[in-house]
């Protein structure tokens, strides 16, 4: 658990890194800008949002784990539920972690595209 989040705390490091210097220079048209910050900032507010919940619910299962209290159960109309939050923890910090890495590729595809289209234009 500890190392899944580490994990995540890193590429939230590496992730609101690359949205902070992420590169327009050299476009010209004003639209394209506005556009491209506005969904810079909605990707960061996202990334800020799973991380928050990642560490809000990683603490909170710490925190019961070391009360050995992480397991809840009841019953609902004679069925009996056990939830297991060690387990809901880990599935939310692999999912924040997938998460990451798709948006990373998509930034990295969208880097890629501006800076050919930049070029095209100025050859």
């Amino acid at each position: 658990m500890n190392t899944l989040f580490t994990i995540l705390g890193i590429m939230f490091s590496i992730a609101m890194g690359l949205l902070i210097t992420f590169n327009l220079q050299g476009i010209k048209n004003k639209r394209v800008i506005d556009k491209l910050r506005s969904n810079i900032k909605k990707v960061r507010h996202s990334y800020i949002k799973y991380f928050a919940f990642s560490t809000l619910l990683y603490l909170l299962e710490k925190y019961l784990r070391d009360k050995e209290n992480n397991l809840y159960s009841f019953s609902i109309r004679e069925i009996s539920i056990t939830i297991n939050f060690s387990l809901i923890t880990v599935v939310i910090l692999l999912y924040s972690i997938i998460y990451f890495i798709i948006n990373f590729i998509a930034m990295q595809k969208l880097s890629d595209n501006l800076y050919d289209e930049v070029n095209s234009k100025n050859n």
